[in-house]
């Protein structure tokens, strides 16, 4: 449901260490939208603070 999320690029869940990573198109969707996705699947979410630098456009070839 959440890739189904226009903008959502790639989700990855650890339901063991409770946090999923979501790369998605922040010109497409906003972290809210996301939450809120996640949150109507009946799971609680908060934004976490990176702890490193959010690239962000494509990479460099």
């Amino acid at each position: 449901m959440l890739l189904r999320t226009p903008g959502v690029k790639s989700a990855a869940v650890s339901a063991k260490a409770g946090r999923a990573v979501v790369v998605y198109d922040a010109t497409r969707t906003k972290p809210g939208t996301i939450l809120g996705t996640i949150n109507r699947l009946g799971y609680s979410a908060k934004l976490a603070t990176p702890r490193r630098p959010v690239r962000q456009g494509s990479p460099s070839t």
